[in-house]
């Protein structure tokens, strides 16, 4: 998630080819990001929060984008590991796609951060079983200690797209990976991407930021499916990329209908922006 990444999830065109750019290179989408307003119900039903195990050792250092591993944002084992721009790694944190981040400073997408957050040996296995939102509210405090982050939320009815299932029938497979499998995208090149086992939350998130636009998943579809999806990018999305021979397949809209048996569907619908009012450079380790 650098400057080619972390401005691709929503409604800007010019941030979203950046992203482009970035999907083109086969780099692992792990964590889907969900409407903030679930996270926070979330956060606030039954003590949620309070009852997830907390970080005992976090590490902060500065990464070069260059390096092997970078762009990668799940759990390993006892650890989360974050590299990336910090951009990212707050919208994970909250459950924001970047387009709905407001009052983020030039440097929490320029500079990039190695983030190594490990439970102590007690709480290793109640973390092997935690969901990605989950672990986006055990972020949240290392944004707050670390990076003083503070914020507040705003509302605003926006266009965006409904995911359906299309009159043809879901097409998607069930994935043969459980639960300790990380929901996934894998972009192996302009216009392809597969999933061994994905969620409808991933896969609203991975469309948002194909499109420019907020997709909202309303097919009721609640597991893992596994799937290839191949189409011909939209060149008015992607100007860094330069036209090849594949370039007389479907378009995204056409290829999830045709091969996933889904649909975009345009609505509008009230959406909530985390509106960040403090950030600094991260404390020393």
């Amino acid at each position: 998630m650098t400057e080619r990444m972390v401005r691709g999830f929503g409604f800007s065109k010019k941030p979203l080819l950046t992203m482009a750019g970035w999907v083109a290179v086969a780099m692992p989408i792990v964590f889907s990001l969900v409407l903030a307003a679930q996270i926070r119900a979330q956060e606030q039903t039954e003590g949620v929060a309070a009852k997830l195990p907390v970080f005992d050792v976090v590490s902060i250092k500065q990464a070069d984008p260059r390096k092997p591993g970078c762009f990668f944002y799940g759990r390993i084992g006892d650890e989360y590991r974050d590299c990336g721009p910090l951009s990212g790694s707050i919208e994970i944190a909250y459950g924001f796609p970047d387009d709905r981040v407001l009052g983020l400073p030039g440097w929490t997408k320029s500079t990039y951060y190695d983030i190594d957050a490990k439970v102590a040996s007690s709480d290793i296995a109640a973390f092997g079983k935690l969901n990605e939102n989950q672990i986006g509210l055990m972020l949240q405090p290392v944004m707050k200690e670390r990076f003083h982050l503070a914020v507040h939320y705003e509302t605003e009815e926006r266009s965006v797209y409904l995911l359906v299932i299309a009159k043809i029938g879901s097409k998607l497979k069930n994935s043969k990976r459980g639960d300790e499998f990380s929901p996934r995208i894998q972009i192996s090149g302009n216009g392809k991407a597969e999933s061994l086992r994905c969620t409808m939350s991933v896969l609203a998130r991975f469309l948002s930021w194909q499109t420019g636009r907020t997709v909202i998943d309303q097919t009721g579809l609640t597991g893992g499916y596994e799937f290839t999806l191949n189409w011909t990018p939209d060149q008015g999305l992607m100007r860094d990329r330069a036209p090849s021979a594949d370039d007389s397949g479907p378009s995204l809209f056409t290829a999830i209908q045709e091969q996933l048996g889904l649909k975009l569907v345009s609505g509008k619908a009230p959406l909530e922006f985390l509106v960040v009012d403090h950030i600094e450079q991260p404390s020393p380790n």
